[in-house]
């Protein structure tokens, strides 16, 4: 194993990604300031917290979840989501959320309510950091008024990383607050779990609730988003039709973007792997993204002998989940569009590289299946990976199309 690179090194025997194990980040400085922080919250408000009656399940009429992070995440939440809202199906279930995923929330039938919070440590988008901060900054004062006007019984915080918004619920009156302390201000909830990283995401937030006896322990864990209304699969028929796809053709949809840069693919490979398909399946091979990933799509198609179609910048929200509905494989990065196409339950291929562990993030579904270079460093846990990336670069297109065979030649 290379130990002249900087960052946490995890082995085979799966040590923790971060050596202080309490809070989950390394920065020195940052540690400091937030372990000053805990410390004198915990002297000021564990006592008083401590002493405050865990709700009685009956009893709880609304319930506030933070999720202020991505589209992946929000698919994994889905599945605790549900299992809240059969454990107690009269509660209203509200979120906290970026407003980039706004539109997908309305594809969850247990989410009743949204509020807009853009923390400006998860803003993805090209603004400059100044203004991210501006705008979060800007934000509080209104979210804090929507949250205590809800009066929620219950507030979860189910991100275990920075970026938490457990002040907000704090400010906001929320009663009973429960989450992960592992990113500082714990000591503002009445109820903290352990986050455990060689375990699935989800389950990890299963075991929250089970920690805040929102639920009882469930048999399995599913994603839930709901399926495309018929009208708007009709409108994605006839698109697709206009193309030349026919509700017959074998269709492929390879999502060749993702919001982190270190887990991109080579184009080369991308094309190498989309003409595998078409000429071992004579698959429709449709290419999807957003605006900044258009780029990629074109470089793609002019790499490939066959042409794909180019729907990259073009589909809503409710368009692109009436597509991964209709498709017979998808195959992606580490994005939100294999976690959909999982929770939709369409076959998936997930091309990943090694900085995390696979069974932390995999999508949600029986007919999932991941793709890397296994490397001695995977996972490696460090943020910005390394220069060589070897665990993503040195996957090829043939061992990409193995796996599909596999994936569908499987019986599930």
């Amino acid at each position: 194993m290379d130990r002249r690179k900087k960052g946490p090194i995890v082995d085979a025997g799966g040590r923790h990604p971060f050596p202080r194990k309490e809070y989950y980040f390394n920065n020195a400085w940052l540690l400091a300031l937030v372990t000053a922080a805990d410390f004198l919250g915990g002297l000021l408000f564990a006592k008083r917290f401590a002493a405050e009656t865990h709700p009685c399940k009956n009893d709880i009429k609304k319930i506030l979840v933070s999720r202020p992070d991505h589209l992946g995440d929000v698919v994994m939440t889905t599945a605790a989501l549900s299992l809240m809202k059969t454990a107690m199906p009269e509660a209203k279930i509200h979120v906290l959320a970026g407003s980039w995923t706004r539109e997908l929330w309305q594809h969850c039938p247990m989410v009743d309510h949204i509020i807009v919070f853009d923390h400006f440590y998860l803003n993805r988008s090209k603004m400059p950091a100044w203004r991210k901060i501006f705008r979060s900054v800007s934000q509080i004062p209104a979210v804090i008024k929507k949250i205590k006007k809800e009066r929620y019984d219950v507030g979860i915080e189910f991100r275990p990383f920075l970026g938490n918004t457990i002040p907000l619920m704090w400010l906001g009156g929320v009663k009973y607050r429960i989450g992960y302390g592992s990113a500082g201000f714990g000591f503002l909830l009445h109820q903290k779990g352990s986050f455990n990283f060689y375990s699935h995401f989800a389950k990890n937030m299963v075991e929250l609730l089970l920690t805040g006896d929102l639920i009882e322990a469930p048999q399995e864990i599913r994603a839930a988003l709901k399926r495309p209304e018929e009208e708007t699969l009709d409108k994605m028929s006839r698109a697709l039709a206009k193309s030349g796809v026919t509700a017959d053709d074998f269709k492929v949809v390879i999502h060749p973007g993702s919001g982190r840069p270190l887990a991109l693919w080579s184009n080369g490979q991308w094309a190498e792997l989309a003409d595998a398909l078409v000429s071992r399946y004579g698959a429709k091979v449709i290419i999807v993204g957003v605006a900044k990933e258009a780029m990629a799509a074109r470089a793609i198609s002019r790499k490939m002998a066959t042409t794909p179609i180019d729907l990259t910048n073009s589909l809503s929200m409710a368009d692109f989940m009436a597509l991964l509905s209709m498709a017979n494989l998808v195959i992606g990065l580490e994005s939100f569009a294999v976690h959909a196409a999982a929770a939709l339950g369409v076959a998936t291929v997930m091309i990943h590289n090694g900085i995390s562990d696979e069974r932390m993030f995999k999508p949600l579904g029986q007919r999932v299946f991941g793709v890397t270079h296994k490397t001695d460093c995977a996972p490696c846990w460090r943020r910005k990976g390394c220069p060589e990336m070897s665990c993503l670069t040195n996957v090829t297109a043939n061992e990409v199309m193995a796996v599909v065979n596999e994936v569908l030649n499987a019986s599930f």
